[in-house]
Formats: C-alpha cells, sequence, structure tokens
C-alpha cells in the first residue's frame, strides 16, 4: 500500500512516501520544495502542482498540518465517562473556538489522570476529573483538503497534527522514557516547535516565533542558528531560542497539576546540532538528547543512499505514516474524531444483526433448499417403490385371474382330468393304436350341464380288426361313440388303417359316475416373456401323441 505524507513550514513544502504495512514498511521518496508562505489557498496549490509534476497520485494521503494552523484548546470536565466526553468536547467547544460551527471537524485528546503531589508519578489518583487537549478546523477547510486530493488522485486517510506525530515518533524511539517528561524541539528558518510529552502523551504544544537576529539570512534552521552563535560559545547568542525554551518550562510548571520537565529532545543530528545541544543543556540547566528520526527506518528507492536534506523537518511525516501503516490511532486526527463509545456499540451491534440476519437467511434459504432436495429424494424413492408394488400387484391380479379361470373351468360338470383318465384305461395298448389328434370342447346343447361335451379322436391302427373293439370299449354308460371313417393308410407301416371318432359325454349315472374331483390348484402358465399367462376357460385343447 502507498503513502504519502505531506506537511509545510514557514519556508518549505515536505513530502514523503513510503510503500508496505508493519515491518515491511519502507520510505523510498523524500521531497522538499521551497515555498513562499502565503495563505492557505496558494499552500493548497502548490501541493497540488508538486504532487502532479512527481506524479505521486493514487496514493493514501496523510495531511500532516503544522502547529500555527490550527487551534489547540485545553478543557477540564467534571470526573464523567468516558463515553460522555465526545458530547461535552463539542458542546464546550462551541465556546472555545473561533468560527466554530456544529459540524466542523473535532478531535480531543484525553490526557492521563494525574496526582497534584507528583507530576511524575505514574499514580492515577481521579481527584483532578476530565483533562483534554482539543482541536478544530472549520468545516470549509475540510472540504477544500477532500478536494485537492481527488483532484490529484489522492485518497485522504488522516487530517493528523505536526507536533502529535512527532511525538508519536519518540515514542518508538529506543531513548523514550515512558514515565518521563520531554520536550521536543524542532526547528525551521523562523520557528521553534515545542511539544511537552508526559508519559508519552503530547499535553503541552506551542510553536514559537523566534526574532530574526537569531539567524542569517538565508540560512534556515540549526544552520542559521549555529552561523549566528558563532565561535564564542555563549548561550546569550541564542536569546531568542532560549527564551522560547525557558518560557515553555515556565508555562508548563504553572499547569493543574505542575509538571517538571526532566529532559529536552532536539530532532536531528550533526556537529550542527550538538553544538547546539551544548549550548541549549548550558543554559537551560538540564539535559539535551539529540533524536534522529531516520534511525533504523528502512528506505529504498531515492533514500537507499542515506536521509534526505533537512531531514530532522521529516520527523512528523514519519511518525504520521508510522502510525497509519501499522494500523495505530492518531493523537488527534480532524478525519477519524474520536465517538461516543454506545455510538460504536450500536453500530457493532446493528452490524451484526445485520450479519446475523444475513446468515439466517441464507441458511434458511440453503435450509429449503436442502429440504426440498430431500424431499424430492424421499418421492423418487417412494415412486420408485410404488412401482415395484405395481408390478408385483399386476402379477398378482394376472394369478388370480388364471386360478378364478382355473377354478371357474374345474367347476363344470365335465371333468376333463378325470375324462383323459378314463380315455387312457379304455383305449388299445399303443403297439395296435396310436392317436395323432385328440380334441376336447364343449359346446351348447342339451348334453351335460346344458352343454356337449365331446372328444374328437384320429389316430392309426395296426389293421381294421382293432378298430371296432375299441368303439365297443368305449362305449358304455356314459360315454357314447360316433364313428368316422376308415381307410387304409400307409403312411406309418406299423399302422395300416386311418380312423377318426367321436365320442359324446354324456349324463352320467348316480352309481357309476366318478367322484368329481377336488378344485386343482394350478400354477400360473408362464407367457412369452416369463409373465403369467391365463388359460382360456371355454375351450380346452389337447394333444396326445405317442411315439413307439
Amino acid at each position: 500500500m502507498p503513502w504519502l505524507a505531506i506537511t509545510w513550514n514557514n519556508d518549505r513544502l515536505l513530502l514523503l512516501t513510503a510503500k508496505g504495512t508493519g515491518a515491511s514498511l519502507a520510505f523510498d521518496r523524500a521531497i522538499s520544495v521551497e515555498l513562499d508562505r502565503g495563505s492557505d489557498s496558494l499552500i493548497r496549490e502548490k501541493i497540488r502542482e508538486t504532487v502532479l509534476k512527481e506524479r505521486l497520485g493514487r496514493m493514501d494521503a496523510i495531511i500532516v498540518l503544522p502547529r500555527g494552523d490550527v487551534e489547540i484548546r485545553p478543557m477540564s470536565f467534571p470526573y464523567v465517562p468516558v463515553e460522555e466526553l465526545p458530547a461535552l468536547v463539542r458542546f464546550q467547544a462551541a465556546r472555545e473556538f473561533n468560527g466554530y460551527d456544529p459540524v466542523s471537524p473535532l478531535d480531543f485528546l484525553l490526557l492521563h489522570e494525574r496526582s497534584a503531589a507528583a507530576s511524575q508519578s505514574t499514580a492515577t489518583v481521579p481527584v483532578l476529573g476530565r483533562r483534554v487537549l482539543a482541536t478544530a478546523i472549520p468545516s470549509s477547510q475540510l472540504q477544500k483538503w477532500n478536494e485537492l486530493c481527488e483532484s490529484c488522485q489522492l485518497k485522504l486517510r488522516r487530517l493528523v497534527l505536526s507536533p502529535c506525530e512527532t511525538a508519536s515518533l519518540w515514542r518508538q524511539s529506543e531513548s523514550f522514557n515512558e514515565s518521563a517528561t520531554d520536550l521536543l524541539v524542532e526547528l525551521d528558518s523562523e520557528e521553534a516547535s515545542q511539544t511537552v510529552v508526559c508519559r508519552g502523551q503530547p499535553i503541552f504544544m506551542r510553536s514559537p516565533r523566534l526574532m530574526s537576529g537569531s539567524f542569517v539570512e538565508d540560512a534556515g534552521g540549526i544552520s542559521g542558528i549555529m552561523r549566528d552563535a558563532g565561535d564564542s560559545g555563549d548561550s546569550e547568542t541564542l536569546p531568542s531560542l532560549i527564551a522560547e525554551l525557558k518560557r515553555t518550562r515556565f508555562a508548563v510548571r504553572n499547569e493543574t497539576p505542575p509538571v517538571t520537565i526532566e529532559s529536552i529532545i532536539l530532532c536531528g543530528t550533526g556537529e550542527e546540532h550538538a553544538k547546539a545541544a551544548a549550548l541549549i543543556e548550558k543554559a537551560m540547566d538540564s539535559p539535551v538528547t539529540l533524536f534522529d528520526p531516520w534511525t533504523k527506518r528502512a528506505r529504498t528507492g531515492e533514500l537507499r543512499a542515506g536521509p534526505p536534506p533537512f531531514a530532522e523537518q521529516f520527523a512528523p511525516l514519519l511518525g504520521a505514516i508510522l502510525a497509519a501503516a501499522n494500523n495505530r490511532p492518531g493523537d488527534l486526527d480532524l478525519l477519524n474524531p474520536k465517538r461516543k463509545p454506545e455510538i460504536l456499540a450500536r453500530r457493532r451491534i446493528a452490524m451484526t444483526a445485520a450479519v446475523v440476519a444475513v446468515v439466517l437467511v441464507v441458511a434458511a434459504i440453503a435450509f429449503g433448499f436442502y429440504r426440498r432436495a430431500v424431499l424430492q429424494r424421499e418421492l423418487q424413492q417412494l415412486k420408485e417403490h410404488i412401482g415395484t408394488l405395481q408390478k408385483e400387484a399386476d402379477l398378482v391380479g394376472k394369478q388370480r385371474e388364471q386360478l378364478t379361470a382355473v377354478e371357474q373351468w374345474s367347476e363344470k360338470r365335465v371333468n376333463w382330468f378325470e375324462q383323459l383318465d378314463w380315455l387312457s384305461t379304455r383305449l388299445p395298448p399303443a403297439r395296435d393304436v396310436k392317436l395323432t389328434s385328440l380334441n376336447v370342447s364343449v359346446l351348447p346343447g342339451t348334453g351335460v350341464g346344458g352343454e356337449i361335451a365331446k372328444m374328437d379322436i384320429k389316430g392309426l391302427a395296426r389293421n381294421n380288426e382293432v378298430i371296432a373293439p375299441m368303439e365297443a370299449g368305449l362305449r358304455d354308460a356314459a360315454h357314447d361313440v360316433q364313428s368316422g371313417q376308415k381307410r387304409a393308410d400307409t403312411a406309418d407301416p406299423r399302422y395300416g388303417f386311418y380312423f377318426d371318432l367321436i365320442v359324446y359325454v354324456k349324463e352320467p349315472d348316480k352309481n357309476t359316475a366318478p367322484k368329481p374331483a377336488s378344485k386343482p390348484i394350478v400354477p400360473p402358465i408362464a407367457g412369452p416373456e416369463g409373465e403369467p399367462q391365463a388359460v382360456p376357460p371355454e375351450t380346452i385343447e389337447a394333444e396326445y401323441t405317442e411315439n413307439n
């Protein structure tokens, strides 16, 4: 993710770019452009011109406002819950800030609670109520910054204050002592930005303008101061800077509770800064430490060879990018101000409820599709089962029809099984007679049971003498025989005569009639495809053929 931080001072516009997040963050470009300090519109136009010229679009932008461009007001309140502070600060801001309107961007920093007995103590006895530092800008100014970023194809992510970002960078230094109270000093050609950092928080910020006598014309920052100091080493050659440092120390001593500055931190390194530190330490009677903002900062691209010119003036830009890249909130961020926790909680609850509702709806829809699929699968299984049962029912129905047909057939007065059995006992042996055709039929008439039952027999006889005894043997009280044709037949050498005759089944005598047979249970007759096939009850034809 590319980052672009922008700030300016009295004579210079500073831009710093970086890529990555967290441990992979690396700074690649530092741009310093001379600036004729004028109105805010001229500064924004210079920024737009530089961004377009250097092709720095399509980045996440951080605007770092100098201390002199914003109002900062300390406020005190009774000891109220933290969630009530945003409303109280906004209410008090209407009387504290010039040109404030209800929609003005406003943010505040809740200061640590300090006991009145020891300002450097870590005790947090809530006897002093709530103390905050609040800052605000007109809403029109925020709109102009947004318009500037849109015209440069930048995405404005933060709108922070320069002293707070320098303090943020100092907190990450190895020399930082959380329990100490330090005075951070940053110098440019005309101002000395001073920030009192107590227990890691910037509690007091001022950027006094130094007297022009402290500088050589056209020499900026610490170089100008040291040229004016000369070789005498006398601290009186720095009257304006020393005087402002003493005023700051005196001002924080009058805070409630009082604050004592333990050390002075001068941003910058090198011989000139070391000389200035020695002079300040002698005049202020306080230890002075040099702070190099570029120490252990990953650099690539144009910065691979080393820090840029005016390296110490990039300290707030370094702090702003490091905080944003590591997703740490700024001490004072006018684009992302602090809000009531319950509002955030309600938003979280609403978002959670919305997510839960969406999840439930999706789950309900998914369950509906799942249930539909299950029911369709069960329906298909039931259809298959019904089909199987239908086939079995059809088979059973056919078997019932066959059994019914057999029962109807067996209930006739003429029992053809008995008649066939009777015929087999009355016919001559096979060496004398061979039947070639036997047809049995029942026709409407006046015979047995109101029907005419007969057996049409055709066959071959060994000789003519066999036929007459056979016909006689077939006649009895229950049967009558009607002779038919008789002729010689040489088709089969074993049998020399062809004959045909009809045996009629008459009303049997009660004494000679065979006993009715029990109703037979005839199994289904298999059809062509293995399915049961009903036997027609009207006509039963049987063919008996016997070969020697």
